[in-house]
């Protein structure tokens, strides 16, 4: 337990008539953040706050601070933060449909949402995310025709970064890992296997020469693809193989000669892309 000099309350979420007091150590600053928060809200929500404060006397035989008891929460202060503040605050969380910092912005909140089985929240996030990533390749089809639509018809060169119109798939991939939300990885592996592993996220989002910008602006998408574990490097390089050797034997078993003129170009069009969606449906749909 940090000393009363080291500990600070929280500006907004310190409720003076609140009769629990959480204190967390800040992984920003030095010393600890104390909040002060319902016993019947948090009980509401979490069935594991509900049996925490069902023990007698909880935390007064150990310490109290301004009257209520404390408990010393293993969180970071900043993550127990946004977990208060989507619980107490207006508007309620959420997150902006399709932004690539959507898995950075859930990742506090899902963490804690899940070790305190707070299901409705962690549901929301869950839900915006396979909103994101659509669980068939025809729905990510339509999504990807309808924003791309959207920014040609709206902005002129050099616009918004195709980037930020779209969610991140690495970030998305290892989120996906981390709280088991395993029907987003068809879609993320899907977008990742078609971004080249030099287009990386870190390097040219950064304020970068005019030739970088443009490549953005232009439509070179990125990933963060440091964020990857080495098994979903290799399943992206398994991945790719398999698409490469799908898409040849398409390729050499059109004719090359048609019944129909008009056949070619209908070949050219879709046969690749036909043994492209059944490849991936095949090699990311998660397993049961």
């Amino acid at each position: 337990m940090a000393s009363r000099s080291t500990l600070r309350r929280h500006d907004a979420l310190y409720f003076d008539d609140g009769n629990i007091v959480m204190s967390a150590t800040s992984a920003n600053n030095p010393g600890s953040v104390v909040f002060r928060v319902h016993k019947s809200v948090m009980a509401k929500h979490s069935p594991v706050f509900a049996d925490m404060f069902s023990l007698p006397d909880t935390g007064t035989a150990a310490e109290t601070y301004d009257g209520a008891p404390l408990i010393c929460m293993p969180d970071a202060a900043e993550d127990l933060q946004k977990l208060l503040e989507a619980l107490y605050c207006q508007p309620p969380f959420s997150l902006v449909p399709l932004s690539p910092h959507n898995p950075s912005i859930a990742r506090p909140v899902l963490a804690l949402s899940t070790k305190y089985e707070i299901t409705h929240l962690r549901q929301l996030i869950v839900d915006r995310l396979e909103a994101d990533w659509p669980l068939t390749l025809e729905k990510w089809d339509a999504l990807e025709d309808m924003t791309m639509s959207q920014r040609s018809h709206h902005y002129r060169f050099p616009g918004p970064f195709i980037d930020d119109l779209f969610p991140e798939p690495a970030s998305a991939i290892r989120l996906a890992h981390d709280f088991d939300i395993p029907t987003i990885l068809p879609a993320a592996f899907y977008h990742l296997l078609r971004i080249p592993v030099a287009d990386d996220w870190n390097l040219l989002h950064k304020d970068s020469p005019k030739a970088t910008a443009e490549a953005l602006w232009t439509g070179r998408r990125t990933a963060k693809w440091d964020l990857l574990r080495a098994e979903d490097l290799l399943t992206v390089l398994r991945g790719r193989d398999a698409l490469l050797r799908a898409l040849n034997a398409k390729m050499f078993s059109i004719s090359l000669e048609p019944e129909h003129p008009e056949d070619e170009e209908r070949c050219d069009k879709f046969e690749g892309y036909s043994a492209l969606i059944d490849i991936v449906k095949g090699y990311f749909e998660p397993t049961t």
